[in-house]
């Protein structure tokens, strides 16, 4: 490792390192019972800077010029280990910081192609996210507009629950309009949630936050100037927010050489940032995130829809049957109808040429940007997409305060920090195994159902599958006051059953395991029509494409459309509740040499929320071609932990870490 010689934020840290050493060795500040070794440990950082801090300016320089280079040559390995675990708090203790600044950095309308684009017209950002941790993207919540997502990435809410739900609302209960253009924008009633410039405060840091849309380039060096503030005025927590290359992506389009031109200005301001760090000896002690709120697309001609053709771009919705991954319910100010839009297309034309969004946070044109620098951030490190709403947890873990409940998960982002501070555990188990209390393999009642309940016994091999409408018995292990009757789906012509589990799918266990009334559940004809065509058809296809795949399904209740398991009733009777939707989810081996089973390697995991429903309105299909259920599939495709707040379960116990549990759960697979 070689040092230079103009480096002066290093040239103070190795004199730190003497100066520590010195008074250490002298139990002027080391607490007694530890070993020296652990000195190198970032916990006891803040008790040996406030110790050393009532020295003399004098006496810290005469330490230094004394035994800075001689330490460094005769402890170089550990000087290395303490420089790659905490230069930043070194740095920091020369300017009097008691931890790392963050600075969060908002591009709005900074689409994650443009990193591929244009990436040679921005060699500031290129750097930056070269030797820092980035992201291919970052997902935005929906909608993909400026207000919802700012506010959702300094809270880790969904625009649902903090109430910012568009850039235009009206509350029916005040009779009051919210725009960007009004005053009204500055009511905290509109608000809910806590930003986390808020949450910093509570725990006693200072914060730095302008108005976080609406902004102009001077905030540069008013960043700039607040770090130069007194220990005891300056900031902890800073936001910075440019409007480009959004307002050029909306009057000229995403393509245009007018946002190149804005997208080298934006480098510039992130130039500037960085130099007046570095002059502050501040550039290796900051931690800087880097985001954008949503991307861009550009505005073709009018094109009138044909409302009544079926496959046109857009299509209506009651808000409580959007996807569920939208999270685009449970709110107020949510209007109950709803036109989804296809890609490249709008309900309402503001422009003629340039670039809009909104639209799903899934499409590729809408994808934000995430670039995270700094010595809490891993270095030279890329990793899979994550949803916006992960950042509030994580920039709290970079300040070191407790975060608010949040609809993020904390922890999914442990794999982005150099030391990461919240470990996350499984959640507990709240039901055990309980044992069988039948004392007869045949049940005295066979809860009308049309098999007859006999013990078995191999007598021969059919590999044929079962055909649909075979019979079906009485599971013993339920009580009779809670199995269901089969001649509830006999009686009743619009609700059918459908098994969970289908019989003819399971490579090891007989097809008649599946045939019981626990297996059971109320499923509408039309929709049962679709769940074996997924079944029949496109599992097997699945399961040769990917070497295998392991597959989970259940029933989903969700009548009040909050995205949360609804709380346990009381049904009558030997009726099971109708469920609201059907969860499924696919899990395989991302190296699809091996199976799901013997996968050594990471998991991938394809989940879907399918809305139960006694028509196909929806695909506006009335026929037996099910070629659209492919695509209303991935219509309806959902985290692993979307089906976790749903259901009340918790998946992937075992195999992985809990880390890398988190992560699996809260990516969201869209191809």
């Amino acid at each position: 490792m070689q040092v230079a010689q103009e480096d002066l934020c290093l040239k103070k840290t190795l004199c730190v390192f003497s100066t520590l050493r010195t008074l250490a060795l002298k139990d002027l500040i080391w607490p007694p019972g530890l070993e020296f070794d652990v000195f190198y440990s970032v916990t006891y950082f803040h008790h040996i800077f406030e110790a050393i801090s009532s020295l003399s300016a004098s006496l810290k320089e005469l330490l230094c010029i004394s035994l800075a280079w001689s330490y460094y040559s005769t402890h170089y390995k550990k000087t290395q280990l303490l420089m790659n675990i905490s230069v930043s708090h070194l740095c920091l203790f020369l300017r009097s910081f008691s931890k790392s600044p963050l600075i969060l950095v908002s591009l709005d309308g900074f689409r994650s192609e443009y990193l591929k684009d244009h990436i040679s017209h921005m060699p500031i950002i290129d750097k930056l996210r070269n030797n820092g941790t980035t992201a291919p993207y970052m997902r935005p919540v929906y909608p993909t507009k400026t207000f919802p997502n700012h506010y959702s990435i300094v809270t880790g809410l969904y625009p649902e629950s903090h109430g910012i739900v568009d850039n235009k609302m009206y509350d029916p209960t005040r009779n009051t309009f919210f725009s960007l253009k009004t005053e009204e924008k500055f009511n905290p009633k509109w608000y809910q949630g806590e930003p986390i410039w808020i949450t910093a405060m509570h725990q006693k840091l200072k914060t730095g936050t302008f108005f976080w849309p609406g902004s102009d380039v001077t905030r540069v060096l008013t960043i700039l100037e607040w770090l130069d503030l007194p220990k005891d005025k300056r900031p902890d927590f800073y936001t910075l927010y440019l409007d480009e290359p959004d307002s050029s992506g909306h009057r000229y389009g995403p393509g245009s050489s007018q946002v190149i031109q804005a997208l080298e200005n934006v480098n510039n301001m992130m130039g500037m940032l960085m130099d007046g760090l570095a002059r502050r000896d501040l550039h290796r002690c900051c931690n800087i995130i880097i985001v954008s709120d949503h991307g861009e697309k550009d505005t073709r001609q009018w094109r009138a829809p044909k409302c009544r053709t079926p496959d046109q771009a857009m299509r209506p919705y009651l808000k409580e049957n959007l996807p569920k991954r939208f999270h685009f319910a449970n709110n107020l100010l949510i209007e109950r109808g709803h036109l989804y839009m296809k890609s490249g297309w709008q309900a309402e034309m503001k422009y003629c040429t340039g670039g809009f969004h909104g639209s799903d946070n899934t499409f590729t044109n809408m994808q934000a940007i995430f670039i995270g620098y700094g010595p809490g951030l891993k270095e030279n490190t890329v990793v899979e997409p994550f949803e916006n709403i992960e950042l509030y947890n994580l920039m709290c873990d970079l300040l070191g305060i407790r975060p608010v409940p949040n609809n993020g998960t904390h922890g999914s982002l442990n794999h982005l920090l150099k030391f990461p501070v919240h470990l996350p555990v499984h959640p507990a188990q709240l039901a055990h195994d309980t044992a069988c209390e039948t004392t007869n393999l045949i049940p005295t009642d066979n809860r009308q159902c049309t098999c007859t309940s006999q013990t078995t016994a191999m007598v021969g091999v059919n590999q044929d599958k079962l055909k649909e409408g075979v019979c079906v018995r009485a599971d013993v292990r339920v009580p009779l006051a809670d199995s269901q009757l089969c001649a509830r789906y006999r009686d009743d012509p619009a609700l059918s059953y459908g098994l969970l589990h289908p019989p003819n799918l399971n490579a090891t266990s007989p097809q008649s395991d599946s045939l019981i009334t626990s297996n059971m559940a109320p499923m509408f004809p039309a929709f049962k029509d679709v769940w074996l065509h997924i079944h029949n058809v496109l599992l097997p296809k699945y399961s040769h494409q990917l070497n295998g795949v392991n597959v989970m399904s259940g029933p989903v209740f969700d009548a009040d459309f909050d995205g949360n398991v609804d709380a346990l009733r009381r049904v009558s009777g030997n009726e099971a509740p109708v469920p609201t939707h059907f969860f499924m989810i696919l899990t395989n081996c991302k190296n699809s040499t091996h199976g799901p089973v013997n996968c050594n390697g990471p998991l991938q995991a394809s989940s879907f929320i399918l809305p139960h429903r006694p028509d196909h309105t929806e695909s506006c299909s009335d026929g037996s071609d099910f070629k659209w259920v492919e695509d209303w599939l991935s219509f309806h495709a959902a985290r692993v932990r979307d089906i976790e707040l749903l259901t009340g379960l918790s998946f992937y116990h075992d195999r992985l870490s809990v880390e890398e549990t988190l992560q699996l759960k809260t990516f969201l697979k869209t191809a």
